[in-house]
């Protein structure tokens, strides 16, 4: 999403892209989709922004040019801003405790879904 009202560049996948409906499959679409629209704003500098100014960066050079870091320098931008990330450990972390054997509802239940935020985010932290 990209707006001239304070948010810069927003990014979404799954269910908050589409709404809820579809399966693990169709996510992994959205999210490669999500993935393909950040590195095309990446390359075109358009995210990374000063967005304290309706996302139109303070002039002060400190915006885009600390994403030509590629990944690395998108990592460090969100560690800056202090964005809790989830990566494949972590994810690894949610995976785990959705399929604790404690959690299903029946043997032949694979996993039970997290279907807080809150309840994630203690895992990660």
């Amino acid at each position: 999403v990209n707006d001239n009202e304070g948010i810069g560049s927003l990014y979404v996948s799954g269910w908050l892209k589409r709404g809820p409906s579809g399966i693990i499959g169709t996510n992994i679409v959205d999210a490669k989709d999500t993935v393909l629209s950040i590195m095309e704003d990446l390359a075109a500098s358009t995210v990374g922004r000063d967005c304290s100014n309706n996302g139109s960066g303070n002039g002060n050079g400190d915006g885009n040019e600390r994403l030509k870091g590629g990944r690395e320098g998108l990592d460090a931008l969100l560690t800056e801003r202090g964005v809790l990330k989830v990566d494949w450990k972590n994810y690894e972390k949610i995976d785990a405790k959705e399929k604790d054997p404690s959690r299903l509802r029946t043997s032949d239940q694979p996993r039970e879904k997290i279907t807080s935020l809150d309840e994630m985010l203690q895992l990660i932290k």
